[in-house]
């Protein structure tokens, strides 16, 4: 994996029945945008310029993001939390989750 890095993930949609075959989902679509600060960390690595900067395109995504419409969504993409956590290696994550509306409808195989 290269770093920076954004990962997509959809790991929920609660889809309610409409009339007929179609269904209505709200789709969470959770964004991470994630740093390898490893070298980060050494004396002398101005820590709080790598931050600053992280932090800075962090926002700058989620400007490109929150408002923006998936083909096939209904809805545009509104953010519902963020936060931020680290992980083992000297990653660094910064994740928005938003939610989206999705519309479906079931093919059914009756004869």
């Amino acid at each position: 994996m290269t770093f920076p890095c954004v990962l997509i993930g959809i790991p929920e949609t609660l889809w309610e029945n409409l009339k007929g075959n179609l269904q209505h989902g709200k789709a969470t679509v959770t964004i991470r945008l994630a740093f390898d600060c490893y070298d980060d960390t050494h004396y002398g690595s101005t820590q709080e310029q790598h931050a600053a900067e992280r932090m800075r395109l962090a926002a700058q995504l989620n400007s490109c993001l929150h408002g923006w419409r998936f083909d096939g969504c209904a809805t545009v993409l509104i953010r519902r939390a963020s936060r931020q956590y680290s992980l083992p290696h000297g990653v660094k994550v910064y994740e928005m989750e938003y939610t989206t509306t999705v519309a479906d409808e079931i093919q059914n195989n009756e004869s």
